[in-house]
């Protein structure tokens, strides 16, 4: 009985411990992402004009100098001329921005054309001063996550000592730390958009190395990557970390399904059942995600209006006739923009994972090996051997 009570005691402590390492970790977290929040609301861009050094024109405003003030000039208000054929020149009425091509100016004395651009004209160029997030920002959302993660770790040893779980080495750790930064680096700098999709819609391949973790040590490990993309990608929010949930959500349904079904069918046709269940299930929880919290949040928190999202959406579906309204604009999105696009994402990250998995995997299995189960269980179970082989004798 009194064993058992220090047992109580200790698993109560163990308990209380987790329950502190996980508020100072939020709390670091919170502050980090407050302090960039107020940052934000409170910053004024400021106009930056700069002489243009282009040759040739592009899709964009240009501005005159006149005193200290800069107005923006149109190609019809500097009396330009574009060519129609090798020996005919037609005065431009545009009155917005220059199109990407060739101007003139027209010399009456010489009845001559002479091209021009933007430096010969000493036009400028606009630009705003952007908000750049501050280190220490960076540094309490990092030591947060840390810390937060740590935690998670800490249960994970208390669950696999109590329940005999499979045991994570401290090179299987470094792995997953690795394919987490991999994550966060092909989130960043590896995605594109494609025109018949709305461009908030990225085609991107940081699940990959979740995906991955998830087929070589189980579906937690995926788990973690994604917890590790979303607090590096939390500092640079514009949805007040909505967004950044949401991606979670989806990321952790594909994690967890892809990895336990192939956890169990350790084969290629059970890859690629997993990776077909795994994708229906990431459809299935983005449609209801965007459904339900990403566009309420870009609309209610990010502030962006209704009649742009239908507008986008009406110029991919229709080419602006009106089809998409503010009324149907939902079920043209979710059924035409985002089921389609997520079983084409997945479809993509589930060949690069097939194509990757099985180099990746034998060469971190000879660096890192597999999970084991915990040693002192098998200590015990040695000596309790050895004690009856004792007896016996």
């Amino acid at each position: 009985m009194e064993k058992e009570m220090r047992g109580i005691s200790k698993n109560a402590k163990n308990l209380l411990l987790f329950i502190v390492i996980i508020l100072v970790g939020l709390s670091s977290i919170i502050t980090g992402f407050v302090l960039d929040k107020v940052g934000r609301d409170t910053f004024v861009p400021e106009d930056i004009y700069k002489v243009s050094m282009q040759t040739s024109f592009d899709n964009k405003n240009y501005y005159s100098k006149e005193g200290d003030s800069y107005t923006m000039v149109t190609p019809e208000g500097l009396d330009l001329y574009v060519k129609v054929d090798d020996s005919t020149y037609q005065k431009s009425t545009e009155n917005n921005k220059f199109s990407k091509g060739d101007y003139y100016t027209y010399d009456s004395v010489n009845t001559s054309y002479t091209k021009v651009s933007p430096e010969s004209l000493n036009l400028f160029t606009k630009s705003q001063t952007k908000y750049s997030t501050h280190s220490y920002i960076y540094a309490l959302e990092i030591i947060g996550a840390i810390i937060f993660l740590l935690s998670f770790g800490y249960l994970y040893q208390f669950l696999q000592a109590k329940f005999n779980l499979k045991k994570m080495t401290i090179k299987q750790m470094a792995v997953i730390a690795i394919f987490g930064s991999l994550s966060v680096i092909l989130y960043y700098y590896a995605k594109f958009n494609l025109p018949f999709f709305p461009s908030w819609l990225d085609i991107q391949f940081s699940d990959v190395p979740a995906l991955l973790v998830s087929f070589m040590y189980g579906p937690v490990s995926g788990i973690l990557v994604i917890i590790v993309r979303f607090f590096c990608k939390l500092p640079g929010t514009s949805t007040v970390g909505v967004g950044e949930l949401a991606d979670v959500l989806i990321g952790v349904t594909l994690c967890v399904v892809a990895g336990l079904i192939y956890k169990k069918h350790r084969s290629l046709k059970g890859a690629l059942c997993a990776m077909g269940i795994g994708m229906a299930s990431a459809t299935v929880m983005a449609t209801v995600a965007n459904w339900l919290i990403l566009i309420p949040a870009y609309k209610g928190i990010a502030g962006f209006p209704q009649a742009a999202l239908t507008s986008t959406m009406d110029a991919i579906i229709s080419g602006k006739q009106g089809v998409v309204t503010d009324s149907n604009f939902m079920a043209y999105y979710l059924f035409v923009g985002v089921v389609p696009f997520n079983l084409f994402r997945y479809t993509i990250v589930f060949a690069i994972t097939l194509i990757l998995y099985k180099r990746l995997h034998m060469l971190i299995k000879s660096f890192a090996g597999e999970f084991r189960k915990e040693e002192v269980s098998e200590e015990n179970n040695e000596a309790e051997n050895s004690n009856l082989n004792e007896e016996a004798q």
